[in-house]
Order: C-alpha cells, then sequence, then structure tokens
C-alpha cells in the first residue's frame, strides 16, 4: 500500500504514539525524551513530537521509526499493528473503528503508573524550591538568609527523589512509594495554591 504513511499520521498523532510505547505524557504534553539521556522533561508530545534539547521534531510515524530503528513504511505497519488499526486492503466492509489495544497492567506497570503521578506531584515542588533559591539567592531578608542552605538541602533530597522515582527499580520506587504515603495529596494542594497566588500575582 502506497499511501499508508499517510493514512496512519492522519489517525495517530505523536503524543499517541509515545503513550502506547510506555512513555508518560503529563497534561501539558511534557515528557521526557527517549532520544538521549533525559532527567526531566524536556520534549513534547501533541500532533508532533519534539526534544527541545536534541532538537528531534517527528510525527507519529517518525517517532516510532527513530524508536524502534525502523524504515517509515515498516514504522507506519507497526504502528497500525500495535494500534489495533485496520488498513484499507485488509477490511472487507467499512472502516473499522481506531480502538487502542487491551492493556492486562503487570505488578511492574502498576507501581510505575503511580510513581508517574507521585513525580508529576514532586517535579512541581522541585521547581518552587528551585525558584525560591534563585529568588532568594542574595537577598537580605535575614529569614530567607537563616534557611537558605536547608532549602538547598530540599532541593538536593528532592532531586534524589525524583531520580528513583524515574530511573529506580520496581521494589526502589515501591519503598519511595510507601515513604511518601499521605504526603502527596497535601503536597499537590499546596502546590496548586502556591500557583494561584502566583498567577493573582501577575493579574494585578
Amino acid at each position: 500500500m502506497d499511501n499508508i504513511y499517510e493514512y496512519i499520521k492522519d489517525r495517530i498523532t505523536a503524543r499517541e504514539a509515545a503513550e502506547l510505547y510506555g512513555y508518560k505524557v503529563d497534561r501539558y504534553g511534557k515528557m521526557c525524551c527517549p532520544f538521549h539521556q533525559d532527567r526531566h522533561p524536556s520534549a513534547k508530545a501533541d500532533e508532533r513530537f519534539h526534544c527541545f534539547v536534541c532538537n528531534i521534531d517527528e510525527d507519529a510515524i517518525g517517532f516510532t521509526s527513530k524508536l524502534f530503528d525502523l524504515s517509515l513504511h515498516d514504522a507506519a505497519k507497526k504502528l497500525a499493528a500495535d494500534y489495533g488499526i485496520s488498513l484499507p486492503e485488509q477490511r472487507r466492509q467499512k472502516p473499522t473503528e481506531v480502538k487502542p489495544p487491551v492493556l492486562r497492567l503487570t505488578r511492574e506497570q502498576l507501581v510505575n503508573m503511580y510513581a508517574d503521578s507521585v513525580y508529576d506531584v514532586y517535579c512541581g515542588y522541585f521547581r518552587i524550591v528551585s525558584k525560591w533559591l534563585l529568588d532568594n539567592w542574595l537577598t537580605d531578608d535575614p529569614y530567607a538568609r537563616e534557611h537558605f542552605f536547608d532549602i538547598m538541602d530540599i532541593r538536593d533530597r528532592l532531586e534524589d527523589l525524583l531520580d528513583g522515582l524515574l530511573y529506580g527499580t520496581t521494589e526502589e520506587k515501591e519503598l519511595i512509594l510507601i515513604k511518601t504515603r499521605g504526603r502527596v495529596n497535601d503536597l499537590e494542594r499546596r502546590i496548586i495554591d502556591f500557583e494561584g497566588r502566583f498567577m493573582a500575582s501577575i493579574l494585578q
């Protein structure tokens, strides 16, 4: 089929391809780039995939081609098979609806899913702490000067926690999730409150 590329490209976005192959994409479309060592999300996936570090810019087929080292034609066929899309010559009647594959989650996948959601919360907290340190680097405020190095220690521990959630084994991630249980919801509320007050200050 000569037009398989256009046929699949019109039906699957880069974000759908990334999520299909196990990559976490947050609500803003941000994700870790699979094509370089990416500790924190530096790529965006929506209609197309674009990494702001290695400058890779591809549609769903190009993304799959690079991910599995396939030709574009083979990548399009793989997407069709993995996503459950029936190609025109395979259909006898009306087009088959696009349906995501039925996933049977393993223990490892369940741990990774919860670890991803916790990672997003602590990543937001890490950004807030980093911004505070940047804003108070040369401050004369007595409280900020007194606690500056304590906050730096918090940032370092947060970075270790984020690395564990991103690169740890299933057992290591489970241990982190157990230790942080009960803190995540409260921390998420604080982050939302902080972002709300920050936006209010901008709009004043």
